[in-house]
């Protein structure tokens, strides 16, 4: 019977998924009217609404944190689409910044989900995304 119990126990562990997840794939950073905007992509399988918080911060090399935007946020059951201001910073190159986002459960019901941490690279997630450089003999 014990050994039955355990066995149940790992396969439950394996097969868990998170009730709770951001798609890295579908997150996006948009301009605007000349801000740049995050959308992100969060799923809540549990079939009630989750209260959370959403954080980002722009990450600058060497991991300098050079804006931050906090949202609380009521995650519905399925996908949602999250969009939030957080405006690139004009003294370092945009395709050297990184988007840190922390999705967590809000203070009151702290166990409903686990918090989600991710690094996403800006080159790889905006819509504007460009470097031009011109070099010319004279």
């Amino acid at each position: 019977m014990r050994v039955l119990l355990a066995v149940f126990a790992v396969v439950s562990c394996v097969c868990a998924e998170a009730q709770v997840s951001v798609s890295d794939s579908g997150t996006r950073a948009h301009l605007v009217n000349g801000i740049t905007t995050i959308k992100l992509p969060v799923q809540n399988k549990f079939k009630a609404p989750v209260a959370g918080r959403i954080t980002l911060h722009w990450l600058a090399p060497g991991d300098k944190e050079v804006a931050q935007a906090v949202l609380p946020v009521v995650i519905d059951p399925g996908e949602n689409l999250f969009e939030i201001p957080l405006p690139l910073n004009d003294k370092i190159e945009a395709l050297e910044e990184r988007l840190l986002y922390e999705v967590v459960p809000q203070y009151k019901n702290l166990t409903s989900f686990e918090r989600l941490r991710g690094i996403l690279s800006f080159a790889n997630i905006a819509d504007h995304a460009f470097n031009v450089r011109v070099v010319s003999l004279s």
